[in-house]
């Protein structure tokens, strides 16, 4: 399970019930931000039909390789292709509607484009970073089919399964990758500085043993930074919520998480707190730091691990 689904699903999760409950004065951060975004340009696409969602997994795919190679194997967009889109024809079962030599094709399309490309720590040129942005948006729409967990609507099957690569690579409208294209400018005009931190792409947790994935984004030099595409220039309280129960699965501080963010990419801004701030702020306790509410968090989450098994 993502931490995602135990957020949405709070009235059948503790983990969930914990994060609603226990972080409930979201207000005192969202008025605050949601006051200074206003005051920000929102970049919008060229095309009033958008699929808004799917850009914003785009996004943080294109952003996430301008620090670093993530090995295909470890994305989400592998499982939702792998886990979900083949077609395994064994003992009369039929899965997905995609044959593996099909889906292993595009991956290994990925790896040679990325090797050619070379996009950490760099922009690109107006045609290779069009390139990138098909293939991030063909990742988004694999990482969505995982997190819905079916296709059945999805444009990887509508109106028919795509049968190649290029195929494939051709579902996005050109005015989409105009739109990622503009966002990835935006993102690297005025935070390129960020791609010479020391930095952790999809940072693993150790507390996602009890729950399931985070899911988070990446961590830039001790900061653990979501990174969101919605055209309301607004910050969610869900999204607080998950930055922070992704900061208390870091149970033993491994990754030394000082501070936390919200980048919005549409808007080009980077809103920030530090981690005990942010934490007294949403649970009304302006003198909690982050260790003793991880060991608050911990206990919820082992009792959920150890429901499991009875």
């Amino acid at each position: 399970m993502l931490l995602t689904w135990h957020l949405r699903n709070n009235l059948d999760s503790p983990v969930g019930e914990f994060l609603q409950l226990r972080l409930s004065h979201t207000k005192r951060i969202t008025v605050q931000a949601n006051k200074q975004l206003q005051w920000v340009r929102t970049h919008l696409p060229s095309t009033s039909y958008c699929p808004f969602r799917t850009l914003e997994w785009a996004i943080r795919y294109r952003i996430g390789y301008s620090f670093a190679i993530t090995p295909h194997n470890e994305l989400l967009a592998w499982r939702g292709a792998f886990e979900r889109l083949v077609w395994t024809g064994s003992e009369g079962f039929v899965g997905g509607p995609y044959a593996l030599n099909e889906l292993k094709s595009f991956f290994e399309c990925l790896d040679a484009t990325l090797n050619r490309l070379q996009p950490v720590g760099r922009a690109l040129d107006a045609e290779s970073e069009r390139i990138l942005a098909h293939y991030c948006f063909v990742l988004a729409l694999f990482e969505e089919v995982y997190r819905s967990n079916g296709y059945r609507y999805s444009p990887l099957v509508l109106p028919r399964p795509k049968k190649s690569v290029d195929e494939l690579l051709a579902i996005a409208q050109e005015e989409w990758i105009d739109d990622l294209c503009n966002l990835f400018t935006l993102f690297h005009r005025q935070y390129a500085y960020m791609l010479l931190l020391p930095h952790i792409l999809n940072p693993p947790f150790l507390g996602e043993a009890d729950i399931g994935s985070a899911s988070a984004d990446l961590i830039v030099d001790g900061c653990l930074i979501e990174i969101k595409a919605n055209i309301e220039p607004i910050i969610r309280s869900v999204w607080l919520r998950h930055l922070a129960g992704c900061a208390l699965l870091d149970y033993e501080d491994q990754h030394h998480i000082h501070s936390v963010g919200i980048y919005m990419a549409r808007q080009g801004c980077l809103v920030c707190w530090s981690l005990d701030e942010f934490l007294g702020r949403l649970t009304g306790e302006p003198t909690i730091n982050a260790a003793s509410l991880r060991q608050e968090f911990r206990a919820c989450c082992k009792d959920v691990l150890l429901s499991l098994y009875w």
